[in-house]
């Protein structure tokens, strides 16, 4: 090669590809890559072997690797059609893949490179590995790519640590000018109202999208009460709401609640404490009493969110409600949160670890034997939509695999940024996203049938160990069962997985199941739904009622205008039925919901200790309409608590 005065390279290699040395590995190696799917690639291909540009075809097969390795190649005419297709401009990054810098030098010499591109090998024999790849790096960065630092990093969490960067030379000076209250003269009358009274300030509060005034505070030695209030119409909020829907209902999801307790609670905490960040917050015994609909017509409502953070027990008790017209409290439901110790509960979850992740592997390998359900993105949200119907914006399963019996799954969950995710604490899109397969294992129609639709009242536990980022995959499980002492009830945990690191858990979400046509009476005629007249009437008030936390209950109680009796019989048709006859029927629907005999029920037992919530009330109102024609409202039960008070009721009426 030197006599001919070309200039040539000796690799320091054991053998030569593209010589008789490959031929006694050749049909192998074929026979390997058969078992190899080859998809349409995404990316222009330059091959070698003929030096053309292949795109959008299925051109890579067994047969084209094996002689890939076996012929020569045309490098400078792939290097050409690389020039002829200007797939190198002034801003490009060429990254030689290979045990030294001999195709990068070809390139050099045989293209008319612009300076201002880089050119950089992933590998030298004279520099360690770690040097090298993060020259590569350095160099994709400056030249405008995205990388996803988290993956890149997630193998080697234990060794990496974050350095201090200088910061800016400059001498820090506060240019506000703060307050001071003016010095007035009480002998002299004021003749203007400017000034006269001036809204009250706290210190610390910065409204996002769901938690957006506060209406008053109350700090007591180690216990800080604070109202907040907030306006569904703000639009990052009601973009949130409106993202779902439930049996065509648009309601609040139960995610968007979780998001307006931790931020009440923070900044309670903060303020009590003087600091400026909370530690780790877990949310208990969430219970949704009533769900928040937004109205087609009318006005959205002011909702309040009542924070009562305790400093010994580092726990908050939050209640969501309204006002409505005459001073009627709507209760939504309860929640509290415990603020975690750091890693409490990391520690812990390494026992669960392993079992998680063995079930998950199995059935990820039932999946690829044909022997679990498979399914992508939009199938799983087209069988979703039978029951919860979600935008875009809250669609993150981007793939399922279910057992056969429908009982457990595992699915990959792909966030995306949104424009509204810096207006949350916890971001609703992304959070809500990682717990769907619990609802999609019920409400999919696998399992149970079209006309059985699972609503979700509330779960024990969610604790949050990490938070979500939409530059990571995730990985979910979740497992689902019947609760055998309460009928139509599932229960089941969430685990979601940023590789092989637990980043949340939800424990005891539960699920109730009723007929179809129950939860569309219970969404339409919900006294959620706000008209004008309702809003114009609202007026925040705090609380005297003290409010007690249970680990075992997070029932909270709200002033007792709630029960407050309404002489409106709008709505209720009156049938050719006497009035022992209805009541004597509406007795025996209880009896068959509660399983509590119809003799055992005294004027004076209430609905609620008997086990009628708000959702058997409507079964059993929807029962009692289908099989007699008479018809009750929603809120009937609520209004009227006890046996005695419904006959009355019923004696009037009919």
């Amino acid at each position: 090669m030197a006599t001919h005065e070309t200039n040539s390279t000796f690799l320091k290699i054991p053998y030569g590809f593209h010589s008789a040395q490959i031929e006694p590995i050749l049909e192998e190696f074929q026979n390997i890559a058969a078992g190899v799917t080859f998809t349409e690639p995404h990316t222009p291909i330059v091959f070698c072997l003929t030096g053309s540009v292949i795109e959008g075809q299925k051109s890579i097969s067994p047969a084209y690797l094996a002689r890939q390795a076996r012929e020569a190649v045309q490098f400078t005419k792939a290097l050409s059609s690389c020039d002829a297709a200007s797939f190198i401009g002034e801003n490009s990054l060429v990254v030689e893949i290979g045990p030294d810098l001999v195709c990068l030098g070809i390139a050099r010499r045989t293209l008319n490179i612009p300076t201002s591109a880089k050119l950089v090998a992933s590998l030298k024999p004279s520099q360690g590995s770690w040097c090298t790849i993060s020259a590569v790096l350095r160099a994709a960065y400056e030249t405008g790519i995205n990388i996803k630092w988290p993956e890149f990093h997630k193998d080697f969490q234990n060794s990496v640590r974050l350095f201090d960067l200088p910061t800016y030379a400059f001498d820090y000076k506060t240019f506000w000018t703060p307050y001071e209250e003016p010095e007035t003269n009480q002998l002299t009358p004021i003749h203007s109202d400017i000034g006269k009274s001036q809204p009250p300030t706290y210190p610390g509060f910065i409204p996002s999208a769901s938690v957006q005034r506060i209406e008053s505070e109350k700090i007591e030695s180690r216990e800080i009460t604070v109202i907040y209030a907030s306006d569904i119409s703000e639009p990052a909020l009601l973009h949130a709401i409106e993202g779902h829907s439930v049996v065509g209902q648009k309601i609040c999801p139960m995610v968007v609640f979780c998001d307006m307790a931790m931020s009440a609670t923070k900044y309670a905490y903060c303020r009590l404490h003087g600091r400026n960040e909370t530690p780790d917050m877990s949310i208990y015994n969430m219970d949704m009493t009533r769900a928040l609909v937004l109205s087609k017509m009318g006005s959205r409502p002011i909702v309040s969110i009542r924070s009562i953070y305790e400093q010994d027990r580092g726990t908050a008790s939050v209640t969501f409600y309204s006002h409505k017209a005459g001073g009627i409290v709507i209760t939504y439901g309860a929640c509290t949160v415990q603020l975690i110790k750091p890693n409490s509960q990391k520690d812990k979850n390494h026992q669960i670890d392993f079992f998680l992740r063995s079930r998950m592997m199995t059935l990820q390998e039932l999946s690829k034997e044909k022997k679990a359900h498979t399914f992508l993105k939009p199938v799983v949200y087209r069988l979703f939509s039978n029951v919860v119907s979600y935008k875009e914006c809250y669609q993150g399963l981007e793939e399922v695999v279910v057992d056969t019996g429908c009982s457990d799954g595992v699915g990959i969950v792909k966030l995306k940024a949104t424009d509204n995710e810096g207006r949350f604490f916890l971001n609703p899109f992304w959070n809500d996203s990682a717990i769907h397969l619990c609802g999609f294992l019920l409400n999919s129609g696998l399992k149970y049938s079209e006309e059985d639709v699972f609503i979700c009242p509330g779960f024990d536990s969610w604790h949050f160990l990490d938070s979500l980022s939409s530059e990571k995959d995730y990985t979910t499980y979740v497992y689902m069962q019947e609760v055998t002492c309460r009928d139509n009830s599932m229960v089941g945990n969430c685990y979601v997985f940023d590789g092989d690191r637990l980043v949340q858990e939800l424990i005891g979400i539960n699920f109730q199941k009723m007929g179809r046509g129950v939860p569309e009476m219970s969404l339409k005629g919900s006294a959620t739904q706000f008209t004008t007249s309702d809003s114009e009437h609202y007026e925040p008030k705090p609380q005297s009622q003290q409010f007690k936390f249970s680990m075992k209950s997070a029932n909270v109680s709200i002033p007792d205008q709630q029960t407050s009796r309404s002489s409106s019989s709008d709505g209720i048709e009156t049938p050719e039925t006497s009035n022992s006859d209805v009541i004597d029927m509406l007795l025996a629907i209880v009896a068959r919901e509660s399983g509590i005999p119809v003799d055992e029920m005294l004027d004076e037992t209430a609905y609620i200790d008997i086990g009628v919530n708000s959702l058997i009330a409507v079964t059993i109102f929807t029962t009692l309409e289908r099989e007699t024609g008479f018809k009750l409202e929603a809120s009937f039960f609520v209004e009227h608590t006890t046996i005695g008070e419904v006959k009355c009721a019923l004696f009037e009426r009919l």
